[in-house]
């Protein structure tokens, strides 16, 4: 059987909640047959309902799980793991993700052989084989064009591997997310340090459709108009004013769409992320709204 040392090669972090056991059972059995010198795994438990942490702990003797006593989102998670890790490369994944054959060190290898890339992105396959659609440019006029190798300027928390200096130079993730944004955040800091990072699509994750897109709802509606709006206050000021009008239309639109437009003049309120009340309370309001529902929110503030 594998056990732990200190010092590892690489090292996969992968965050899991709620009811995800037979997500993170194929990642694991894709991990597994990785030789224990080369390969660290650190789990973090978003206090999921099934004690994945506590599964993981007893099956696996290489992995280090580290259970929340609540949903502290993916910004917060992800920084413990990374703080956690060991290895000379640090790899993020979710965990509806698993591997085929052996990219992880494919991947490694590469960036061993190109000191001048200190990151790499991986493209993302469906279940079924066929490439997925993903953002590769924070900026761009044009679709990712997903075939191909290319220099990048964005990379998710779900198919993206490193040198652990990257995190030293642009630093952990911007915990006043909560969901969504928290890795296009990163990405515009590492562009804007000089962060040399590229894509390579032969190598490639199996990753699950994301049950998030699967229907409407409007408390993820409004956490990604609010993640978007403080990354646009944060980081691109001279845009925020009218990415916000566009946002308050749209989110009229959806409100008459679903019949609960006598929420909107308070909901808008949200989205004037530059007030203080709102500003300092980004996480807040996000998990609240990922928790809980738009009534429980209002009732908590005063908008």
């Amino acid at each position: 059987m594998r056990t732990s040392s200190e010092f590892k090669t690489l090292s996969i972090i992968f965050l899991t909640y709620g009811e995800r056991f037979s997500c993170v059972e194929k990642l694991m059995a894709t991990l597994e047959p990785y030789p224990d010198e080369f390969l660290e795994v650190i789990a973090i438990d978003n206090n999921s309902t099934q004690d994945i942490s506590g599964w993981l702990t007893k099956k696996f003797s290489f992995v280090k799980a580290f259970r929340n006593k609540e949903n502290i989102g993916t910004a917060r998670a992800y920084n413990i793991g990374i703080r956690l890790s060991k290895g000379r490369y640090i790899m993020l994944v979710n965990d509806d993700c698993y591997l085929k054959g052996r990219v992880a060190e494919e991947a490694v290898d590469f960036l061993e052989l190109h000191p001048e890339f200190a990151g790499l992105g991986l493209s993302l396959l469906n279940p079924d084989g066929t490439r997925q659609l993903i953002k590769l440019q924070i900026l761009s006029l044009w679709p990712s064009r997903v075939g191909k190798p290319q220099r990048i300027t964005f990379v998710g928390t779900n198919n993206f591997l490193c040198r652990r200096e990257v995190f030293k130079k642009v630093g952990l993730f911007d915990e006043n997310y909560f969901f969504f944004n928290e890795d296009l955040d990163w990405s515009w800091r590492a562009w804007k340090a000089g962060v040399k990072i590229y894509y390579r699509p032969e190598l490639t994750i199996y990753h699950g459709r994301d049950f998030l897109e699967n229907s409407f709802s409007l408390e993820r509606f409004l956490v990604r108009q609010i993640a978007d709006l403080y990354f646009y206050k944060k980081n691109l000021p001279y845009f925020f004013k009218f990415i916000k009008v566009f946002y308050k239309t749209s989110l009229k639109n959806k409100l008459k769409k679903i019949d609960r437009i006598e929420l909107y003049p308070k909901l808008k309120r949200l989205l004037n992320v530059e007030r203080p009340n709102i500003q300092n309370n980004i996480y807040d309001i996000q998990k609240t709204l990922i928790n809980g529902e738009v009534k429980q929110l209002l009732s908590k503030m005063d908008l």
